[in-house]
This record gives structure tokens, sequence and C-alpha cells, in this order.
């Protein structure tokens, strides 16, 4: 038979534009399943008054009623002798904020503490860490160094209805073995879940801390044991609340100079181990947890990878918790300076 040239050419044009359609379709699938890192963006909250100062050094966030409350790691430098204070803002006005109602700044109100008996952390060792509530029930971590050795403390109080007083109980007071020998590093996270306290120690790296977990206290602080918790490099600095199924999230930090101290392993969830000497940054960014009866475990949700300021400075988050279904608001402690920050993330 013989064949028609303008048939055949047809044939391969339509073959061509069809393996392209084709290519096109699998780059495109491709891309899908591979999607960049994503960095968020943190907006920042002005804030006026004495929390707004540097050596406020705030290092825990907490949701108190309708109260975001702001925890200074030296509440009694701010204060007087047993009279320390510690900041609130209501979640209203930081919601005016956020949606961009009212901009200016806002200036914390006073809650005012009272630790009797226990002036020794009130101006020496590393001071006030993290800050949770539950009812009327308030619990707070502290680091302290005591004889060459790092020391971590949980400590119960009560907080008024006003949330104008919180008044600590020193008879309470419970120490906590750190997990490593690290300087200046402890329990420093604390959060509850279904009425039981619950500490994170910083340290959680391979090369430093191989088998971490979390101390499991119940509301009176009496230990109840200690949770597996999975290797998680960089330092741990504070915790949001759980929500009903024990999931929360963490800060996961590390600062460029912590290198030694931490000596990271390799990270798979990084584009490049920052941990690497020739790689050496900060790094900052959120990750989820959850509590399984006795054990705790990374969700399968990635991790929310934080820009870095210019020239890849770092922040030192210290607080977290979060704002409805809007996202995170977080702080930092002194350096670079103090910060209240909004991360938007919509679950």
């Amino acid at each position: 038979m013989h064949n028609n040239p303008a048939i055949f050419i047809f044939s391969l044009l339509f073959g061509f534009i069809l393996f392209s359609c084709k290519s096109s379709e699998y780059q495109t699938l491709k891309n899908f399943q591979e999607p960049e890192s994503v960095e968020y963006d943190i907006t920042e909250i002005p804030l006026l008054g004495p929390a707004s100062e540097k050596n406020s050094e705030l290092s825990g966030l907490a949701w108190f009623d309708d109260n975001l409350i702001l925890l200074p790691q030296y509440p009694f430098n701010i204060g007087e002798d047993t009279l320390g204070v510690i900041f609130k803002i209501s979640k209203a006005r930081l919601s005016d904020f956020i949606s961009h109602k009212d901009e200016s700044e806002i200036e914390p109100e006073k809650i005012t503490i009272i630790a009797e008996g226990l002036q020794r952390f009130n101006k020496s060792g590393q001071g006030y860490e993290s800050i949770a509530f539950n009812g009327n029930d308030v619990y707070l971590t502290i680091e302290a160094s005591e004889n060459s050795k790092m020391n971590g403390y949980v400590v119960k109080g009560k907080i008024n209805n006003a949330a104008t007083h919180i008044i600590l109980d020193k008879k309470s007071l419970k120490r906590i073995e750190p997990q490593a020998d690290i300087y200046n590093l402890s329990d420093e996270t604390i959060f509850i879940y279904n009425n039981n306290i619950y500490t994170l120690y910083e340290a959680n790296g391979k090369n430093v801390n191989r088998y971490p977990y979390s101390h499991k206290f119940d509301s009176e602080l009496n230990l109840l044991g200690k949770i597996n918790f999975p290797n998680i490099e960089y330092r741990i600095t504070d915790a949001s609340a759980p929500d009903n199924q024990g999931k929360f999230w963490v800060i996961n930090y590390l600062y460029s100079g912590d290198w030694n101290d931490l000596i990271p392993a390799d990270d798979e969830e990084e584009d490049f181990n920052p941990g690497k000497m020739e790689n050496l940054r900060s790094t900052e960014r959120l990750l989820e947890f959850q509590i399984k009866d006795s054990i705790i475990v990374r969700t399968e949700k990635k991790q929310l990878k934080i820009k870095l300021l210019n020239n890849n400075i770092g922040r030192n988050w210290e607080g977290l918790v979060k704002f409805g279904n809007y996202g995170f608001l977080m702080v930092s402690d002194y350096y670079p300076k103090t910060i209240l920050g909004y991360l938007k993330y919509s679950n």
C-alpha cells in the first residue's frame, strides 16, 4: 500500500504534542509533590513600658482566661523585695492589632507576684523560665546554677480571678534533675494535659541526650513518672497548651553560638544541616507533638520554619501560645531585643 506523506507528518506532530503535554503534566505533578520549603514571617507587635525593655528578658507565655500572660525571667528585678511583676495583655487588644483595627503600641498591665520563702531564686541563678495555668492554679519552672551545677525546679501557686496577684507556695517546690551536663540548660518548658503537669528539658539531641524524656507530675507536683520523648536537635524553649487530642507545638531553636554545647546531629528536615561548622547559622522553627499514653511523639505535620532576620540573625524565642485558629504568638528573650511576635498559620 502506498503511504501518504501528509498523514505521516501529521502523526509525528501529534505524537510530539502529546509527549510535550504528558511531560508538562508530569513536571507539574512532580513540582506539586515536592514543594519548596516555606518560611513564615513574624509580625512584630510593638510594646510600651517595662515589658518592652530589653532587660525584661521575657521567657514564657501562657493564657489565663482571656489574658495573655508574659513572664519575665527575673520578675523580682522589676518589682521590689518579695514582690515581683509579670505582665498581661487582653486577648481583645491583641485581636484588634492582628485584625488591623488598632495597630498602636500596647502597654502590658502589671500582675504582682509574691514568692515568700523563694528569695534565693529572685535575683540569682537563671530565673523563671515558663508558666502554665489550670484554672486558678499556676505552675512555673525555675532554672538555677547552684554550687557549679545546673538545677531545674517547678513550683505551684494561685492567681486571683481578676489576674492582679499571684502567690507562689514554697512548700510545693520540686527539684528536677537535668538530663545532661550543659550550663544554663534545664527543664525550661511546662504544659498541662488532663490535669497533669509536664516539663521538657531544653537539649534533646542525639549527641547530648540519647534517651530524652518528659517529667510528668500530678496537680500537687508529685512526680508520676518519666514519659519518653523523641530525639530533637537544638533547643526546646516553650510549648503551647495541648488541645483535647494532646497535640501541642514547641519552639525549636538553634543559636549558632550554642554549637559547641549542643553538638547537633544531622537534621533530615533541613535543606542543609545548620549544625555543621561549614553551614553554621541559626535556625528557628515550630514542631508539633502529641501525648499518647506513656509517650510523646512527633505528629505528621511538617515543621513551621521561621524566616530569620537580615544577615541570618536569629531571635532567642522563649515563649509560645496558640492564638485561636489564626496562628501563634511568640516572645523573645534578651537577644536581639524584646519582641512579641505573631506568626500567621491556619490548621
